[in-house]
């Protein structure tokens, strides 16, 4: 993992700063929130499907860390604005968001690939969200609401150099897996 050098880790401040810095990567993502929209100023399903992708992307390639409270532009805003959606301990409540995330879009077997911690850097609440390179594709669990009835369809996303990308053609997903050399039993 080419992320931290020996002597940084995702616990250090400096480190995160110097992450920050660096701009968005192969393995880094910044996201302004967890949940809340700053259009209708309340939590959304939309804002958490956004990081869900971010994860799978992550998942399907070298893993990688979602930083959220920093804009694209890499300015440190915090989490305040999800902190505001949450009465009592907003640090659990938001760790138990993103909980219900991995379960909802992934499935609870994933969890020990996801690791959550939150972090002051420059008197801001940043939630990061460190993901491991999964031993195997991973699909994207997404809901739909079609003509009243809640539909599923799963969704495969990789990591690119700044973005991430969604695969829809079944022969792709196919190639990159064969390319990833994953050991498919």
């Amino acid at each position: 993992n080419d992320l931290y050098t020996e002597t940084e880790k995702p616990s250090n401040n400096l480190n995160l700063e110097t992450i920050i810095r660096r701009g968005e990567s192969h393995q880094v993502e910044f996201k302004p929130s967890l949940v809340y929209d700053f259009n209708t100023q309340r939590g959304r399903y939309f804002v958490k499907y956004i990081i869900a992708k971010t994860i799978c992307s992550f998942l399907n390639s070298d893993g990688g860390i979602i930083l959220i409270g920093v804009s694209d532009s890499g300015e440190i805003q915090g989490i305040e604005y999800d902190y505001s959606l949450f009465e009592g301990n907003e640090q659990d409540k938001i760790k138990l968001e993103v909980d219900s995330l991995i379960v909802s879009f992934f499935g609870i077997s994933k969890k020990p690939l996801i690791q959550v911690f939150i972090e002051n850097v420059q008197g801001e609440d940043l939630l990061i969200i460190s993901v491991e390179e999964s031993p195997k594709p991973i699909f994207l669990k997404k809901m739909n609401q079609v003509d009243g009835k809640t539909e599923f369809e799963k969704e495969f996303f990789i990591r690119m150099n700044a973005s991430t990308h969604q695969v829809k053609d079944i022969e792709e997903i196919m190639d990159y897996t064969f390319n990833k050399e994953w050991k498919l039993k």
